[in-house]
């Protein structure tokens, strides 16, 4: 018994928890910062919320951390938040707004959710065919061809058309067998030795791929500006903002980034001098530093800056988005000319034969 008792502990504890579904999520939130508007405290809007099935267990959750004591974002995290909403929440400790912070993470969980649909919208036909395409081309090679290459045998004009049928037909089965492999094989090598690298080394390989670059740069620039907007409206001074943003483990980049700046302002240099060395802050963040002495203006500037980056996140989410099924269906359609003529030319040479 004593033994069962122990095996049941250690499957549990092997067992990562399951992260709540972006739709449990986001109304939740919605519901959470709803209730906090209406003037509800938060322990009570939580008890109002638990009234509701889907959000029994995650009220009672939440609840409970937070009578033990617990900041707002541990006991989101113990309810098996995403992380992102758990690092945004760190920072409604110094920010007493929190019915507007829970309606952000509630918007960024919907923008997330939302092209997520559209990319799976996007993405089920071109996988079908996919599917289909490699089995059609692995049917043809192991069926149709052995045959044909039989055939041809005894006609000496159709050689060379044979040859560069079955080398045509060769580079689709490598196409549709070993790419797919080296994708899985590359994610998976991602999984495995992505999370062991240091920050520093993650920075560094990121600078190396100019795709990953790009978006880890309006990532961290963006997560820059609306976290210490957010925490200098408080009335904190810059090196206090940077301090806060140094303790949040939850965006390793971001806090490596605040340790250098703030190491830099220890040695007399400025806010933008600090921010002008981090690669992975946008030029523009460091003009609107040089520029703005006054919080106020300091405040509204860094807050625009975030809706603009949002905004050009956006626009490039859907111009991607856009383009998939067509390009895929380019390639499908060369792919199909391609293995219908490896098929047809030497077929044709046949019959000028007879």
């Amino acid at each position: 018994m004593l033994m069962d008792l122990q095996i049941r502990r250690l499957w549990n504890r092997s067992i990562p928890p399951r992260r709540l579904s972006i739709h449990i999520q986001k109304h939740f939130l919605y519901r959470l910062s709803h209730l906090l508007s209406k003037g509800y405290p938060l322990l009570e809007a939580l008890e109002v919320i638990a009234w509701e099935h889907d959000f029994k267990n995650t009220a009672a959750i939440i609840s409970e951390g937070l009578k033990s004591g617990k900041t707002i974002d541990l006991a989101f995290q113990d309810a098996h938040f995403s992380i992102n909403i758990v690092a945004y929440l760190y920072f409604a400790r110094m920010n007493s707004d929190l019915e507007t912070i829970l309606l952000e993470c509630h918007h960024m969980l919907e923008l997330e959710s939302d092209y997520m649909t559209k990319l799976s919208k996007v993405l089920r036909y071109p996988l079908i065919l996919t599917v289909f395409l490699t089995i059609m081309v692995v049917v043809v090679d192991r069926t149709i061809f052995p045959a044909f290459l039989e055939m041809f045998q005894t006609t000496i004009g159709s050689n060379a058309s044979v040859g560069i049928a079955v080398f045509i037909v060769d580079i689709l089965v490598t196409v549709c067998t070993v790419f797919p492999v080296f994708l899985v094989s590359l994610w998976v090598l991602w999984k495995v030795y992505h999370p062991r690298l240091s920050t520093e080394k993650k920075i560094h390989l990121y600078e190396k791929m100019p795709l990953i670059r790009s978006i880890q740069s309006i990532k961290v620039t963006y997560t820059f500006s609306v976290h210490f907007q957010s925490i200098f409206n408080t009335g904190a001074s810059l090196k206090e903002c940077v301090q806060l943003l140094r303790e949040n483990d939850k965006y390793p980049i971001l806090s490596y980034y605040a340790s250098l700046i703030l190491s830099d302002l220890e040695n007399g240099y400025t806010m933008a001098q600090s921010i002008n060395k981090c690669a992975l802050l946008k030029d523009e963040l460091t003009t609107i530093f040089h520029r703005n002495a006054d919080a106020k203006t300091l405040t509204r500037d860094l807050s625009v800056y975030a809706n603009l980056l949002l905004d050009t996140v956006k626009s490039k989410l859907d111009r991607t988005i856009e383009i998939i099924q067509p390009l895929f269906f380019l390639f499908v359609a060369i792919f199909i000319l391609l293995l219908y003529g490896s098929i047809m030319m030497p077929m044709y040479q046949w019959m000028e034969q007879l």
